[in-house]
């Protein structure tokens, strides 16, 4: 069985990926996730894809090749207009095809955990925002193009390696208190906030998870009572609310400008910009 199966490294162009996939309509392949073909088709795009051993797969059908494995590649080719190079697999058995992509899919924390970085999960987190807000202007934004590929990611901890200090600095301060705002949130304002102030940002911080220094109308208070109030709360703040409002409450602070009360709607209100950011 094993006698037939051909293997060889090709360079795709998007005719080739054309091809391919105009000789695989016959089979039922899973569903198209834009979400996947946009990234995959921006890192080709931005020529970081790389060869990983990864395969495209074929199945011999009546003596002609199908394409079984490979659609989303085969996409990302075509709407990125850019070739890529891939092993190719001929002769593999088309019903092994239901136990393709079984396997557990390495994300960036893997990546950074090798290389001995801490906090992965916030930083790589936190580097999401970062994209997301560069993008569109929300940090929370999941839409098309606001999700970073994996080598985006990557590209901006390496450019960004002051996120991994906000971690450091938020797992420090935060200690059991990290539930007010997620380590990826705080990880990611605490980087935002120090390219303003860093010293307003560490009194920002310290008084929002430690309560130190805060007087009776402070923006930074409301900000604690209410996601102290929110931790019982059974309808809690979605993870775009409670950024929303601790960067409504940094502008109130840093504007030197007391609230009586701290809310955002977000059907009626934009996503806040941070005062003092370019």
């Amino acid at each position: 069985m094993f006698n037939d199966v051909e293997t060889r490294v090709m360079t795709i162009t998007p005719a080739i990926a054309q091809e391919w996939l105009d000789g695989a309509t016959d089979f039922t392949n899973r569903p198209v996730k834009e979400a996947i073909l946009i990234k995959y088709a921006r890192d080709m795009a931005n020529h970081v894809w790389q060869m990983n051993g990864e395969t495209m797969k074929f199945a011999n059908r009546n003596g002609s090749p199908i394409m079984i494995d490979g659609q989303h590649r085969a996409l990302a080719c075509i709407k990125s207009g850019e070739s890529f190079t891939s092993l190719v697999v001929h002769g593999v058995l088309e019903e092994t095809y239901k136990s393709m992509d079984s396997g557990t899919i390495r994300q960036p924390s893997d990546f950074l955990s090798r290389s001995g970085h801490q906090y992965v999960h916030s930083i790589v987190a936190a580097a999401r925002m970062l994209f997301a807000c560069r993008v569109s202007g929300n940090p929370t934004a999941r839409g098309r193009g606001s999700v970073a590929t994996n080598q985006e990611i990557l590209d901006m901890v390496s450019a960004t390696p002051e996120l991994e200090t906000s971690a450091v600095a938020v797992y420090s301060i935060a200690g059991g208190h990290s539930k007010l705002l997620t380590p990826a949130i705080s990880t990611y304002l605490h980087y935002r906030f120090g390219q303003v102030d860093p010293d307003w940002r560490d009194l920002y911080f310290q008084g929002l998870y430690l309560g130190a220094g805060l007087k009776a109308k402070s923006p930074i208070l409301l900000l604690r009572n209410r996601l102290v109030d929110n931790l019982s709360s059974p309808t809690k703040l979605t993870h775009t609310t409670r950024t929303a409002l601790a960067i409504k409450a940094w502008n109130a602070l840093i504007e030197d400008r007391q609230i009586a009360m701290l809310k955002w709607s977000g059907k009626k209100e934009k996503f806040p910009n941070i005062e003092g950011l370019d």
